[in-house]
């Protein structure tokens, strides 16, 4: 059974409780059933169970703004926020969808993106078997919180690439990341949206003069 995650917090000397999310359970198995495997799953399970354990709640003294953080914290709950932007509902954000509509193909990207396991395990062998030890992504913003949030959540396999992520263009930082690998056996995932991201672009041009 799933459980809904809560937000907890003491605001003021009261207790203002925020589901992020209250799916039914058959919803979420399904949609998650699609990719994630049974150890997808218990690393999932186990991490959630360590965070509930934890019994940590977060106290904000938030002194005369105590009414409209709570009024707010009603508002999304009563107002079925979540659900609604599950549902791919552009007026939880504006009344017209341009610039919405188009940007939430990450709500379902998990269902395309099952298409394409295949392609990717194919890609890892190949890449192990061509001598690659781990991959450097290359991306600013999403393109790079969003594989670091995967690596954390999942972990490293005993049978793929290191992962780590080049998001600064702090040259100490780049230094860093270039210290850290061997380029050689470097597989580099040059990730940007738009195609045109100066920063990541800048990225790739630095690595790949390196090793031409």
């Amino acid at each position: 059974m799933v459980n809904s995650m809560i937000l907890a917090g003491d605001i003021g000397g009261t207790n203002a409780r925020l589901a992020l999310y209250s799916l039914e359970d058959n919803i979420l198995h399904r949609r998650c059933s699609e990719t994630y495997s049974s150890a997808d799953y218990e690393s999932i399970e186990s991490k959630r169970n360590q965070l509930e354990s934890d019994q940590s709640y977060l106290s904000i003294n938030s002194g005369e703004w105590d009414t409209v953080i709570e009024e707010s914290l009603n508002g999304v709950r009563d107002s079925t926020i979540l659900m609604r932007i599950w549902s791919h509902d552009h007026t939880v954000w504006s009344n017209k969808p341009d610039e919405i509509t188009n940007r939430l193909g990450w709500l379902n990207t998990h269902s395309v993106m099952a298409g394409f396991v295949p392609r990717l395990k194919r890609l890892k062998e190949n890449a192990l078997k061509d001598g690659f030890n781990g991959a450097l992504l290359l991306g600013m913003g999403g393109s790079g919180l969003a594989p670091e949030v995967f690596s954390k959540t999942f972990g490293r396999s005993s049978v793929g690439l290191s992962l780590s992520i080049l998001d600064s263009t702090d040259p100490d930082a780049v230094v860093a990341r270039e210290k850290q690998h061997d380029l050689s056996k470097t597989l580099f995932i040059v990730s940007t949206k738009s195609g045109g991201t100066e920063e990541t672009l800048s990225f790739f041009k630095y690595f790949y003069n390196k090793g031409v």
